[in-house]
Parts: C-alpha cells; structure tokens; sequence
C-alpha cells in the first residue's frame, strides 16, 4: 500500500498533512512497496518486493506504468538530478536483492548495469553531484564500496565493513603479539582486522568462508594457528545460506597478498558442521587440522599459555582436551564432564597450564585437572591459583560485577530473553567479562550492550570502582578482548554484528587502574616504579583508604542498632557527651605561644622523580609534603616555601551530616628549578592545582602562576634562560600550560599558551633547545616536540624513531644534550656549534638504553646502558658529562661520546639503604664534582664522584612494597625529651633528636620480618619500644604481632626483648599503665589487648567493640580506659576484666593520663571551630605571618560555624595546657585545653597537604611533632612561650 502526502505550508509532520492512497490499478499487484524516488517531472518511482518498478502520475496519484527491473527486491533508489549542478543523463539509479546496480535516464531507460562483484544484495544507494560515483551498501559483505558510473569498475577498495554479513557476530580473538583480531559470525566468514590501521579501509587483513557458522576463536601463544569451532543454533544457521555464498573478498587485494597460491577451500573429512573444531594457519586462512569428536557446536575454546594444549566446550557441557606432540601436531586425549550438561559459557587456564575454571549456562563455576582428566573436587586447593585470563563470570575476583549489575542503575542482574525456540526465558544480564592481561582491569558487557570497567580484582560493589563507559552495541554486547600491553579494548555486539575498537588510557586521577603485578607477569619484569610515576602511589593509597572508610561507615548505618537512628553521622557522638560534674575552665583566646617550623624530614621520591637539585649557593631544594625546603647541607639547617594548601585535589572527607565528601590533597607533586639555581617552580596535586614561583635561595613565594591545569601538575620544566616553564597536568589529555616572564624575575609571570596534550601515559618534560624551545615531551611509545604557536596555541610534532637501531620504547627521562663530539677529552660545551639542528636532547628508556635526539629523530643510542629502566638522567652544566641511573641500582658517569666514565652500585654503599634504587639525580659543587641523588626509599645522598664515596644527608620512612605506603606510628619519650620513635609500612623503626634533627638509630625490616609497623609506644622507662605490626593488605603473616625493643643510648642496633601474638589483625595503638606494670594493645579487630609488662603476657580480652579501632587513652587511675573506632565511636572499658561500660555517666569524671583519642568532652571544641576566631599562624623562620582563614559557613542549630576536615589525631601536652590537633587535610593546629565548646582560637602550622595520622608534643613540651599519613613527612615544631 503507497500513501502520497501533501503538507500544509510552514509544516512537515505528518498531522498537518493531507494523505492520499496510491491506486494500482490493473497494472500493479498490491505488495511491499521497499523504495521510491521522485523524477523531475514529478512522477513518483516506486520498488517493489517482485523486482517491478511502479510508475505513479504526479497529480492522479494512479499507476500509469509498471517496468521488470530486478529480480527480485528492490531495496534502494537514488535521484541524483535534484543534486547535480547541471543536467545530467543519470536521473535514477536503483539497487536490489539480485545484486545489480542499474542506472536509469529520465525516460526510465536502461543506461548501464553493473554487479557489485558477489557482495550480495544491495541495500543501499547513492550517486555523488557530478553522477561520477555511486555509493554501495552491500548487505551479504556488510560494506560501503564505490563504483565508477562510466564502467561499474569500484574505484578502492572496500571504504568499511567488510565482516560478517547476517546471524549474530560472537567468535573474537585478539592475536598475542600484533595489534591485531580476528572475528567471525554465523555466515561463516573469518576475517582478521588491523586495529591501527591508519585507514578505515585498509582494516581487514584478509578474510575467508568458513563451513558454517563459527560462534568461537583463538590464537595460539605464538600467533601461528587459529582456532575455530563452528556450528550454531540450526534455527539460525538455515537462513544464512544466502550470505555464505559471497565472493566480495575474491578480488580483494589484500587477501590475495596474503593468500597467495594457498587453496583455502577447505575439504572436511565428512559433511558435519556442528561440533567440528579447525586449525587455520592465521598468516594465509590454510586448513592445517579439524577435528569432529563433539557431537554438538562448540562454544569456547583456549589455548594454553605455552601453546600445548588446546581445550574446546560444547554446548552438552563437555570439555574436549587436544594435546600437542612434538612435531606440533595436535590429537585429541580426552572429554572431560565439568558442567553437568549446561552449556559452557567461558574457560580460563591457569599461568602453568594444568587446571582450568570453566563457567557455564546454570551459573556454576569448576574447576578441572588437565594431568590427569578429572574436575577438582576441593576449589580451595586452588584459591592461590595464578590465572592466565580471567573470562568467567563467577568466582571470588567477579562478586563485584554482579553486584554493580544488581544495583538498579546497573540496569538489574537478570533480563528476559529467547531462545532458539521462541520460548522466553531469564538469562543473566551479565555475558561476557575479560581481565586486562596486567590484571588490573576488567571489562564488561551485558545483554543491553553496555560497556563498564572495573578495578580488578572487583571483590565487592565498594571496591570495585565501576565506571560506565557507554552504550557500546545495539542488543548484547556478545564478546571482549584485550589486544597485547592493554593498548586497546575490542568488543563485537551479537545482533548489530559490529565492531568496536576502544583505545585504553589508564587515568590516575580516577585510580581505577590500580598498579599491581599482572597475572602473565613476573617480578622481574613487573616495574612498580614506573606504574607508581606520576604521584600515583599516593593517590591510589588514598584511595584505598577513602573505600575502607566507606565502607565501615555503611556497615555501621546497615546495622539493626542505626538502621532506625536518623542522626548516625560522623559527630552523632557529640550528642551523647556526658559532661563532667565539675566542668574546667577554658581560654577560648589564641595561645600564647609562638610554634614555627623547625625541620621535616622525608623526600617525595616513590612515585615522583627529578623533584631535587642544587640552588645558586650550593643548598639544596627539594619537595618534602606541603613543603618546599632549601637545605644547606653545612649547618643542617632548613628554610621553607609554605605551598598553598587550600583548594586542592579531593581526597577524602566525612561531613557532619554524615556523608562522603572532598577535601585537600596539596602535597608538591613537582619541582623544577632554574639552571643558575635562582628560581623554583612547584605545583601540587590538587584538582585544580596551583604552579608556584619561588625564590630558591630563602623560599619566599615570588608569583602564583595563573590555574589552567587540572588534576594536579604531572611535571615542571625551566628552559636553559629562565625565562620560559612549562607545566603539565594529570588530566586524562595530559594538558600543557606554557609560562613566560618578560623581566627574568617571574614577577611579571604569564601564561601564553595551553592546549591539550597526548593521552599516552607522559613520563618527562625538558626544554632542549639552546635556549628555551622546543619542549621535549616523553611518554609510553611515543616523544612529542612542543612549540609556542600564533594566538597562544601550541604546535606539536611527534618523535621519529628508527624502528630498527632504535624502535618505540618509553621514555621516563630527559635531559637538554649536545652533538656527539668526535674529539677526545670531555671539554666545554660550544653552543656555537655549526649544525642544521635547533634541539638536542639526551634520553633513558624503559628498556634500559639511551638515546640521543637530534631535532626530532633518534641520532645516537646506547644499548643496555643499564640492566632495567632509566629511572633518572643529569647533565653538568660546567663541563660536558653526563650521570643517569636505573633499576640495576647502578649509577653511571657518560662523556661527551657517551662512554661510560664510573660506575657506582648504591646497594655497596657504606650508608644503610633501603631501597638502592635512585628516583633523582643532580650535579654540584664548584666543579661538579659532587652528585646528588635520592634513592626510592628516601634516602637523601651526595656522593663524590672523584672518590666514590657518598654521605647521607636526611632521611624517612618510605614505600617499600606496592600497597604498604604509610607511615602512622609515632611516639615521644617519655623520660627524654630530645627523643621520639616513628614507624611506617616499610617495616622500619626511627628514633629521632629533636635536637640533632636527624635520625640516630633504625631497626631494619629485617627485624620484624619485613611486616608493616602501623604503631609504637615507649615504656614509661624510657628504654623499652612496643612495636605493633601489620597493615599491609599484601602481606598478612605477621598481623597482630607484638614486638618488645630494648633501646639504649650508643647502641647502634635496637635489642628484641620478646615478640607475642595474640591478634591476627593490625595493632593500630599502645598504651602504658603509669608505673610500666601493664599495657593495652588496641587491634584493628575491635578489640583491646592486656598484657603483664614483665613477661608480656595476656591478661585480658576486652568486648569486641564492633568496627576497628584507631587510639585508646587509660584513666589515670589505671581502672577504664577509652577508645575511639573507624566509624567514631566512643566507647569505654573497665581494666579488671575488659567488659564495656554502657552508661558513659559512669566515667564522666575520670581523668585521663593521655588525650590521643580524637572524639569525647574535652576536645569536641576543635572539631567546630568559629570562622571569626580562627587564626592561621604561618611560621616561615624566624618570622610569624597571620592570615584569616576561609570562611565555608553552614549553620547547624542557628549557630555561625566553620566546617572543618575530619579529626584524624589530638595530644595533650604534658602540662595540660594545650591540645594539639591533626585533620586529614593535612592541616595541624594548637588550642588551648580543653576545648568544650565552638569558637575556640587556634594557631594552624604548614608541613602537609595529605591527612595526618598523629601529632604528639614531647614530653617537656617544646616541641610538637606531626606524622603524615600519606607523605610520611615528619614535621618538627618548636614552641615557645610568648611574654
């Protein structure tokens, strides 16, 4: 049936239109009408389904001719004569099932005709202007080629498609070394794909039909074979006749360049098709083998990781096992029965190749013994397993998945479908799921076709960080791959039969890709370094953090005792204060007293590099926390820049109302200084961070550079003048931002250029040119060359390598070089050099070499400079030399020839290192004589390179493994007053001088089995050291251990006195009894440990206090103590026999010996302070700055307060008159004590950008110590009495 429309003027929808039948008349049959198209003189041409074309009056609307065209439909018309620019002899052009393009006059006479060479049905047409070209969609090759009107000769090859044709696309394999995949579908045809081709058109490698339907693939480990199951749903398969029989790929030139002379008609041993598993030589599409033991069309099929074995499953549930020989021939040895008849969905082996994990239709999940042909009976023999891919559905490291899909917004965990019989049924929304192969990733797809990743292993719905990337495919998104390194993502949809080519950038800022060792890696060739670069490491510890947080506070509001408390938030405990019958008097002043920064010790060199180098005079300017620190190595004294901590990057933060939010994270990220020494440039790593010009010498701010960057500054970089920076974010886009000061002084600082950067991971940054540009730039792969551009934009050029001295590598440091000379002697440098070439630059690789640039192609390399990566590169600015060191822990003097000059192995040094690995290396000295280097492990050195020995300067606590990266147990000595203990996840001890201001004993890791010490506390004698261990998620043995230390004054190692066991979670606190006769250990298990000091041992188990715990303070009367929980809590205990104290009344006067728990009556002061009140004193020297703090009012009970950060550590100082506090925006203040009530003044000090983890005043108070958290900076104040 036709309909003819006539629209009312200034409309078109059809409700304003007049309609009227097409009458047919007794020329005409009614039918499916598919196409129609207009002529000029208004007559309207109609296809039909019988191949006709109909020929309708314009004003009657009536039949008046009916032409045979085709046989059979007529799916597409095209009318070019409305588009040409003059007349033209083409006025129709129509396409159909047959197969034929046929161009017609006004007439409706034939002009020409012409095949679409066996691409199938045509489905679509159209003509360009100049009716020179004619566009064809070909439905049997799923293809747009265009074709020559003059000859029907195509003018290219095929512009896209060219895959699966008809039924539904499943089988997807990616190769294992190329970029590379290939595909096939129910019609059969195997084709393999080019994902960075730079042409659409050059995509598909080559392609050939198959037998049947093909519904699952797989590249052998070296990427020689192919192997293919065919056979399909019969339904199906019996309408795909007509698509099977395409020859578009015949005369494609790229299979026969591939082809050859190889006859790829394959000849079965028999006619079944259901079932039969072949092995294709990948290069040509040659049969090699087939094998038809299954009796029902295979589902999945594996190789193993070396390649000799290969396993199929069968819709009938069973697993085929073909083993090869050793001439490479594979036979088939056994059928194993795992799934009990269900249909087999995924399988998985693991890394040695003998069990396998199979997941089938009834959502089950076993496990079988290749060796010796059974299922395993007990899956918790193989719960340490170590999986080469990871595609089933269920199992430990997917609960997450299902749990995201289970959400409401996940789109719910089961949807309705059809099966092969037309009967509905409930299948899981979830189909396919693939780990990335550096197991930090994976993919999944559901029946809607949408795309997530999550963090892997994804445990749970919090941990597992889902992001949605998108609706990937119309209908069910059926398979996914990962090609080799992770670089892309591929995905085929069921019905649409597309395929999506996803490039995959991991994005720090999002930590979701996590750095851990992957399942097909060894630790030799896993880099934690360079998967940490970028201050990574900090950010994926904070958040690891914020997730634990969340998710004990949702188990305490999911609890039956919250459920029905509407006001459980995170100072509900401040509405349960009972306070004391005699309340103390407060001071709600500002103490007097003057705190100014006298020292910190540690230097950010874990996740960041090249932040540490020499000023004018010889001092040394490094990035410590919050801090930037001129340290003059002479008087071991220290002068500091105080980086803005306000407005930075979110890290995490619980509101009073009791919900997740943001707040500072402002730790320096990165440092850069000028080559006279004059000026430092920092920037942190803040959302949106600010970059910060400094004097080098005195560290006075000189100008605050305009924001442009987000998600912190990645990298900084002077040019040889001065005058020029660069900055770089940790955006997604890596963004530029180029500066300029006209004067030379930074005064006058200006942004001239910003734009958006590679989405390759970026490493380094320097200016190599003589002067200032270019600005050298390299990452994963790849190096670009930055130039300032007209209207402030910025001009980018890529990198030439030569891909066979010198082929792609990552780039981790660079450095400004110069020609290789040809004369002996190292020289001086000559900027006057006659060359054609603006840049040179000096670079180390991840492979261990070095390559010299010149303009923008390799020139010059240095294979195996070092046994690892480059991990940091120098240049002496007086003489031509050259220093870099790796990950062999070798540090390497070069000539102006790059010959080796010395070589020195950190780990040989006489100084005790942790890590002998270096991050950062600098000249110096008045004939850069000296090299400065900072190891991973935070070691501060200078060594003298004449005589190749090296003097520690500072030191601190360090990231030794990859998820033990804080530092939280700190405690002041109670009989001396110059000395304090730290402790940290790198398993060590420190014992500090405030006085000295450096560390004077260390226990190794060694001395505790290199578990994590998350806290310490001294015996009221002074000499005894309670060490409590565990916290590192990766290492689990030592958890709850107890370790007594003797430490005595001239002794160069601490003694171990006893080592008790009682919990097998995380120590977190210690507390002594005033007289040493007994102490409590507080564990991460929720309860508290009472041990006899004498002999350590047990006394009492007190109540499980429901979440874990985080400090405790004992009365000084030794009969209750307190303590505070994850979820801030405040709870109380009895000594005597460790029961709970419900009524808090019962304790309201008790006095406490310490204050350290952060929550209760004479502290809740600080958690509110007044905005009008609150000053932030800045101590810089000898100089004391005031400055007004931001004012973020909400009003709670009609009262004007500030929201302050979370609480995260308090001390009372020894003579009850001050409180100092710690938040976790790394803020540190003092107040006076107590602080009942809001509106309490408080002297607010720099130091940390990151959260906290405790403070602590010594015990003659003069000093106040505060511990990060994250950074593990120690910060050490000095207080005074004011008047």
């Amino acid at each position: 049936m036709s309909f003819f429309f006539t629209f009312i003027a200034n409309h078109a929808a059809t409700r304003h239109a007049s309609a009227s039948f097409g009458r047919i008349g007794r020329l005409g049959t009614i039918q499916s009408y598919l196409s129609c198209a207009y002529l000029p003189n208004a007559t309207c041409v109609v296809g039909t389904a019988d191949g006709h074309l109909y020929v309708f009056e314009g004003s009657s609307r009536e039949l008046a001719k009916s032409i045979k065209a085709h046989d059979g439909f007529i799916y597409s018309m095209d009318a070019p004569w409305h588009r040409a620019e003059q007349v033209r002899a083409i006025v129709l052009v129509t396409g159909a099932r047959d197969g034929d393009i046929k161009l017609w006059n006004g007439a409706l006479e034939i002009i020409s005709k012409f095949d679409n060479r066996g691409a199938g049905p045509i489905r679509s047409v159209f003509t360009s202007a100049d009716s020179s070209r004619i566009l064809v969609g070909s439905q049997a090759a799923a293809q747009l080629r265009e074709f020559r009107t003059s000859d029907g000769v195509p003018t290219s090859v095929a512009l896209a498609g060219g895959g699966a044709a008809a039924g539904e696309l499943w089988g997807l394999a990616p190769h294992p070394v190329e970029k590379c995949v290939a595909t096939a579908s129910d019609d059969g045809a195997l084709a393999v794909w080019n994902i960075e081709a730079p042409d659409v058109r050059d995509a598909r490698r080559y392609l050939t039909m198959l037998a049947g339907a093909c519904r699952a693939l797989a590249y052998s480990p070296d990427g020689k074979l192919i192997a293919s199951c065919l056979g399909g749903p019969r339904q199906e398969a019996m309408t795909l006749d007509w698509a099977r029989k395409r020859r578009d790929f015949l005369d494609d030139e790229a299979t026969k360049k591939v082809r050859g002379d190889v006859d790829t008609s394959f000849k079965f041993a028999s006619a079944k098709v259901d079932g039969t598993l072949q092995l294709i030589r990948s290069g040509t599409g040659a049969l090699v083998h087939e094998f038809t033991d299954a009796h029902e069309w295979l589902r999945e099929v594996r190789f193993s990781p070396d390649g000799q074995t290969l396993v199929a499953g069968g819709t009938d549930g069973r697993v085929h096992v073909y083993l090869s020989d050793e001439h490479g021939q594979f036979s088939c040895t056994t059928s194993m029965v795992l799934s009990n008849g269900a249909a087999i969905y995924a399988i998985d082996f693991t890394v040695d190749g003998r069990h396998i994990q199979v997941a089938d239709e009834a959502r089950t999940l076993v496990y079988g013994d290749l060796r010796v042909g059974v299922s395993v009976t007990d899956p918790s023999t193989l719960q340490n397993a170590r999986w080469a891919t990871f595609s089933c559905l269920f199992g430990w490291a997917t609960v997450g998945v299902h749990a995201v899909l289970a959400n409401p917004e996940g789109g719910g965990y089961e949807t309705s479908s059809i099966d092969v019989h037309g009967d509905n049924k409930t299948v899981l929304s979830l189909v396919c799921l693939a780990r990335s192969n550096s197991a930090k990733v994976v993919a999944v797809g559901d029946h809607h076709g949408v795309l997530r990743l999550l963090q892997y292993p994804a445990t749970s719905a919090t941990e597992s960080s889902a992001e949605r990337v998108g609706v990937a495919h119309v209908g069910t998104l059926r398979r996914l791959a990962w090609t080799d390194h992770d670089s892309h993502l591929v995905t085929v949809g069921g019905l649409d039969r597309n395929i999506c080519v996803w490039r995959f950038v991991p994005d720090s800022a999002d930590s979701i890709y996590n750095y851990t060792i992957g399942a097909n890696q060894t630790a030799q060739d896993y880099d934690d370094a360079i998967d940490a670069d970028g201050g990574r490491a900090m950010a994926t510890a904070i958040e690891r953090a914020f997730k634990a947080t969340v998710y004990h506070f949702d188990a305490k509001r999911k609890s039956p005792r919250a459920r029905d408390d509407k006001q459980h938030n995170i100072t509900a405990w401040m509405s349960v204060l009972i306070p004391p019958s005699n309340l103390e008097d407060e001071n709600p002043a500002l103490p007097q007293i003057s705190v100014t920064l006298d020292c910190a010790h540690g230097q950010r060199s874990d996740d960041i590099r090249g932040c540490a180098a020499y000023n004018s005079q010889g001092g040394i300017v490094y990035a410590c926390g919050g801090l930037g620190v001129v340290y003059d190595a002479r008087t071991h004294s220290q002068c500091f820049h105080f980086h803005h901590h306000k407005g930075g990057a979110p890290d995490f933060d619980i509101s009073e109302k009791g919900d997740i939010k943001k707040s500072a994270l402002a730790d320096i990220c990165s440092l850069a200084i000028t080559v006279d020494g004059h000026f430092a440039a920092s920037g942190d790593q803040g959302k949106f961070p600010r970059v910060r010009v400094w004097d080098a010498l005195t560290g006075n701010t000189i100008s605050v550079l305009p924001r442009h960057l987000r998600c912190g500054v990645l990298l900084l970089s002077f040019s040889k003048n001065g005058r020029h920076l660069a900055a770089i974010g940790g955006d997604k886009d890596h963004s530029y931002s180029l500066y300029v000061t006209r004067s030379g002084g930074w005064e006058d600082g200006t942004r001239v250029a910003a734009g958006s950067g590679m989405r390759s991971r970026v490493h380094c940054a320097a200016f190599v040119g003589y002067t200032s540009y270019p600005l050298f730039v390299g990452a994963c792969d790849t190096v670009e060359f930055i130039r300032l551009a007209a209207a402030g934009g910025i001009r980018r050029q890529r990198g030439v390598f030569n891909e066979q001295r010198c082929p792609k590598m990552t780039i981790l440091c660079v450095v400004r070089g110069h020609p290789v000379s040809t004369d002996s002697g190292c020289g001086v440098e000559n900027n006057g050099l006659d060359t054609n070439f603006d840049s040179f630059a000096l670079t180390g690789t991840g492979a261990g070499s070095l390559y010299l640039w010149i303009g923008k192609e390799v020139g010059e390399h240095v294979p195996n400079a070092h046994n690892g990566p480059v991990y940091a590169i120098a240049k002496a600015q007086k003489r031509i030399m050259y220093a870099t060191a790796g990950r062999d822990g070798v540090v390497k003097t070069w000539n102006n020839r790059l010959q080796t000059l010395q070589s020195f192995e950190l780990a040989n040094m006489k100084i005790p290192i942790l890590i002998p690995i270096a991050a950062s290396l600098c000249f110096g000295g008045q004939h850069e004589t000296r090299l400065l280097f900072i190891t991973r492990s935070g070691e501060m050195c200078e060594l003298a390179t004449s005589f190749g020995c090296a003097v520690l300067l500072t030191e601190a606590h360090a990231r030794r493994k990859k998820q033990a990266t804080e530092a939280q147990g700190l405690d002041v000595n109670p009989e001396s007053s110059d000395v304090y203990a730290t402790s940290g996840d790198d398993g060590s001890v420190r014992i500090w001088s405030c006085l000295l201001k450096r560390c004077v004993m260390r226990a190794s890791p060694d001395t505790f089995g290199g578990a994590a010490a998350r806290c310490c506390s001294w015996a009221p004698n002074g000499v005894q050291l309670a060490v409590g261990l565990g916290g590192d998620p990766m290492d689990k043995a030592r958890d709850g251990t107890l370790v007594m230390l003797r430490i005595q004054a001239g002794c160069v190692l601490p003694e171990i006195l006893a080592e008790i066991r009682k919990s097998k979670a995380p120590l977190v606190d210690i507390k002594w009894c005033h007289d040493g006769d007994f102490f409590l250990v507080a564990s991460e298990d929720g309860r508290v440990y009472i041990h006899n000091a004498h002999d350590c041992t047990l006394r009492t188990i007190c109540a499980n206090a429901g979440a874990p715990l985080t400090s405790i303070d004992m009365s000084v009367d030794a009969s209750h103590f307190q303590v505070a929980t994850c979820t801030n809590e405040l709870q109380f205990y009895t000594i005597a026999d460790g029961t709970r104290v419900l009524s808090p009344a019962a304790v309201r006067d008790k006095k406490w010996a310490t204050i350290t728990v952060p929550i209760g009556w004479s502290v809740q002061g600080c958690w509110k302070p007044d905005a009008d009140r609150s000053v932030e004193l800045l101590a810089a020297n000898s100089m004391e700055e005031s400055a007004r703090i931001p004012s973020y009012i909400q009003f709670a009970n009609n009262t004007r307060y500030l929201a302050t950060p979370h609480v995260t550590s308090v001390h009372r100082s020894p003579d009850l008159k001050y409180l100092a506090k710690g938040c976790i925006d790394g803020s540190v203040a003092v107040y006076n004590y107590p602080t009942h009530a809001p509106g309490m003044s408080m002297i607010k000090v720099p130091g940390h950008g990151s959260s906290i983890a405790k403070v602590r005043f010594t015990s003659d108070g003069k000093y106040l110590i505060a511990l990060g958290r994250f950074n593990r900076t120690i910060t050490q104040y000095k207080i005074q009495q004011l008047g």
